[in-house]
């Protein structure tokens, strides 16, 4: 008995450190919201369709294209998912 209660302490002690510096990760401490701080600046260009407007940066032309095809094409099935009837040009973010 006194045995197995030194290989539990044993083994929690070295174990604990490891839990316990697991709650200090930097990468859970970032700030995420309106107010976090971006270095790298976009120049935003669109496409306008028919019945949307698909927002890009330099390098994903070829994504927004698709995107917009996309849109365009499957359109009743994007009114119908969100049960809306659209009136004005929806815009889309192509990221």
């Amino acid at each position: 008995m006194r045995f197995f209660q030194l290989w539990f302490c044993s083994i929690l002690a070295l174990a604990l450190p490891a839990v316990l510096t697991a709650q200090f990760y930097q990468g859970s401490n970032m700030e995420f919201g309106k107010n976090r701080v971006q270095y790298k600046d976009f120049t935003w260009f669109y496409y306008p369709g028919e019945h949307f407007e698909v927002y890009y940066y330099i390098g994903g032309e070829k994504l927004a294209q698709y995107v917009l095809m996309s849109c365009e094409k499957n359109l009743t099935e994007i009114e119908a998912f969100f049960n809306y009837t659209m009136d004005d040009k929806l815009q889309v973010l192509s990221y």
